[in-house]
């Protein structure tokens, strides 16, 4: 059926097409799920496709990417975000195939990505490393299908990172060295590399060897690549984790006495004598150097973290300034080895959060602060460290930022208020992890959040994590693991909205930050580390949790000229609105949860949208659930001018004959959903019905359309108001299997 168009003097007449359609539209959604499987290569044309919106090919033309106070820009000016996606590499990906890396390739950038972050290069799975060691040369046949992936990145317009020192368990044939004790395989030898000389060489000479490759496609090595945009050195880990986390139990009985002759050896060098650190150390009714602890004979004992506070303020400080060097010099090494090789791009020493520490070392040393943040991280509960399930909590984001009055809730700031404690100042932020776990009845929360938040904030990179399953294949067409994106059509419908929105900066973000203060100078620096470990923030009346959702700002370690502290917030009630005025949150009440974005050409809602009318500038929702709907404009016009608009509606997902269950409490953790069995293809979308209005002051006639999979239309029965200067067009959701629907609007007369 095509559009009605009405006028004033026909309203009563459109009040009864609205009838007649709602109920039409309801009985003609035959089930809550319809089946959505986004192939892996679906590149096809669409207005979906974002490629020709975000990309600017080839990547690299306006050369390297370079850090500039707290943003990132290329060396002729430009200014860049990325919206980016993690791929582990394997014994299939990058596939051999060079047809498949173009359809790869194609749907990467038809979905908004402009940057690809290749991790596990270093993987036992892959044996590159290993090839390498024993040969002294990268295996030629993967580094063949790596280098032509990148070429074909490249052309696309697409930049990348490369991830190469994450699995440390390369390290396991050293002889001497001795592994941590961790749980997690892979993280077993990561510590031990930060101080344990033996690794260095090879640490060295393998960052040498791979960056000094030359890429045959392009005729640059990787180091050279205008394209490669960033390295960190070592996945996430960092000493001031080690030391700090459970009282340096993952560090191991054998390395601490390895780290302990460090430290005398950094004390000798700073003290020299066994009297002057005697001298240096003494504190009343506190211990500072012990009777048989005699420098000269290295016998001086490195204290353990639980212990720290009966000691001397003094032999604290120097606890914290030695963990510094040994962060700073493993930092200096493996980027004095890139740069040797002719590297120049961004650096910085590692990712995730391990406190004020290492946020310091990053101080010095990097061009940026590397983060990682999961919503509702699955929790495995493994049978021989392989086979295992996955638990969630499945719990909503956006009801619960709060514990009682001012209490944070753990989700709220492992993923959001980290970032602020984070967020150095002139120091661009990269989220090279991030991710909500699939199966959740939230999983829409957190790729709005984030993109939400760090468009606000001013972030240069969020990177998803990560886009298949590596034991089904990057051809597979569901997914078992709940963090793969490429099985999450939720995550992968909002993409191209959210990613055009983010890169093209649809969220404004505020001109000028404020400067939090940690401490006033080094001395109390090294205070608050030693006392805080692997500590936030403090709810401080200065930095009340809800300071990254209504204000910019930007962590200064240490200045003493700072107003910090002055200022006196608070949470403002349940509801919590950006300086901007686009943003608004609005919690507490579990009927009444929202975020609402209201930009000129980018608007969202998400939440409790159901049995009520939510209004932003140019949208009205109305859903049957708990659900989002975002609209963007797709011709850089503003949303009331634009004659192409794409509207997606998205909830929750499952796997064909998934099977989960709710299990009692676990450990600390409460309320977890155990996935007993992921299930199979095809992966089912949850359907979003509702009703939606869209306002527009452009005057030509307008069309609704479902876009399927494959780039079809196919039309949606709407009805049109003439509000004098303007119009609204009202239509249903949920009568089409797709979330996308593509409101345009034919010229109009006269114009």
């Amino acid at each position: 059926m095509s559009t009605r168009q009405i006028t004033r003097s026909c309203w009563m007449a459109s009040l009864l097409v609205v009838l007649i359609l709602t109920p039409f539209g309801i009985a003609n959604g035959t089930s809550d799920y319809y089946e959505f499987d986004i192939p892996w290569d679906d590149t096809g044309g669409s207005p979906v496709n974002m490629a020709s919106r975000i990309l600017d090919a080839p990547a690299g033309k306006h050369g390297r990417v370079l850090a500039e106070g707290g943003r990132i820009v290329f060396e002729d000016g430009t200014s860049i975000r990325f919206w980016g996606m993690a791929v582990a590499v394997s014994s299939a990906f990058p596939p051999a195939n060079q047809t498949e890396v173009k359809q790869v390739v194609g749907k990467l950038a038809k979905y908004g990505f402009n940057l690809v972050r290749l991790n596990g290069i270093d993987s036992p799975r892959l044996g590159l490393y290993r090839h390498w060691r024993e040969t002294g040369k990268l295996q030629p046949e993967f580094m063949q299908r790596l280098d032509y992936f990148i070429s074909e990145l490249r052309k696309a317009g697409i930049y990348y990172a490369l991830s190469i020192n994450d699995a440390s368990l390369k390290f396991s044939d050293i002889e001497g060295i001795h592994t941590n004790g961790h749980p997690v395989r892979h993280k077993q030898y990561k510590l031990v590399q930060l101080f344990d000389s033996r690794t260095f060489d090879p640490v060295i000479n393998w960052h040498k060897a791979f960056y000094a490759h030359e890429n045959p496609y392009t005729g640059k090595t990787l180091a050279e690549d205008a394209a490669n945009v960033y390295v960190t050195a070592v996945g996430e880990d960092s000493i001031f984790n080690g030391y700090f986390r459970k009282n340096a139990e993952h560090i191991g009985e054998e390395n601490y006495q390895l780290l302990q002759v460090r430290f005398n050896d950094y004390l000798k060098g700073r003290y020299g004598t066994t009297d002057r650190l005697r001298v240096a150390w003494r504190q009343a009714g506190k211990q500072g150097l012990a009777g048989k602890e005699i420098l000269e004979d290295g016998t001086v004992m490195l204290p353990r973290p639980d212990d720290l506070e009966r000691y001397s303020q003094a032999r604290q400080r120097d606890v914290v300034r030695f963990l510094y060097r040994i962060e700073l010099d493993y930092a200096l090494l493996v980027k004095g080895a890139l740069r040797e090789v002719g590297y120049e791009g961004l650096f910085s020493l590692s990712n995730d959060w391990y406190g004020y520490g290492s946020l310091y070392v990053n101080e010095k040393v990097s061009d940026f602060v590397d983060m990682h943040g999961y919503f509702d991280h699955p929790i495995r509960k493994g049978r021989n460290g392989q086979d295992y399930r996955e638990m969630t909590r499945n719990i909503s984001y956006l009801q619960s930022p709060l514990r009682g009055k001012k209490a944070m809730a753990r989700e709220f700031r492992g993923n959001l208020y980290n970032f602020l404690a984070g967020s150095l100042q002139n120091k661009p932020m990269l989220i090279s992890e991030w991710n909500h776990a699939g199966w959740s009845d939230y999983t829409y929360e957190g790729p709005l959040l984030l993109a939400t938040y760090g468009a606000f904030q001013g972030y240069s990179l969020l990177n998803i994590h990560t886009l298949y399953s590596y034991e089904l294949g990057f051809k597979a067409e569901y997914s078992s693991r709940s963090l793969a994106a490429g099985g999450n059509p939720v995550l992968m419908s909002l993409s191209p909205t959210l990613a055009l929105a983010f890169i093209k900066g649809y969220i404004e973000e505020p001109k000028q930050f404020e400067l939090v203060t940690v401490a006033g100078d080094e001395n109390e620096l090294m205070d608050v580390i030693a006392q805080a470990g692997l500590g936030f923030f403090p709810e401080r009346d200065d930095v009340p949790i809800n300071s990254g959702f209504t204000r910019k700002l930007r962590i200064g370690l240490v200045d003493n000229k700072s107003e910090s502290g002055k200022r006196k917030d608070s949470l403002s009630g349940n509801i919590w609105k950006a300086q901007t005025g686009q943003v608004t949150w609005k919690f507490g009440n579990p009927g009444e949860v929202l975020l609402t974005v209201d930009t000129p050409k980018f608007q969202l809602a998400a939440g409790r949208l159901e049995n009520r009318k939510t209004r932003l500038g140019n949208l009205e929702v109305s859903l049957k659930d708990h659900g989002a709907v975002t609209a963007i404009s797709l011709d850089e016009k503003p949303l009331s001018e634009s004659r192409r608009i794409l509207l997606t509606s998205v909830s929750s997902f499952k796997n064909t004959a998934s099977r989960s269950k709710d299990v009692a409490k676990w450990n600390m953790w409460k309320n977890l959903r155990l996935t007993v069995d992921p299930g199979h293809a095809p992966v089912l979308m949850k359907r979003v019905s509702g009703d939606v209005t869209f306002t527009s002051k452009n005057m030509g006639s307008p069309t609704i359309a479902g876009v399927m999979l494959d780039g079809s239309l196919k039309d949606v029965n709407s009805v049109r108001r003439n509000m004098g200067d303007s119009q609204q067009i009202s239509f249903p959701l949920g009568t089409v299997d797709t979330p996308w629907y593509l409101v345009s609007f034919a010229q109009a007369p006269g114009t």
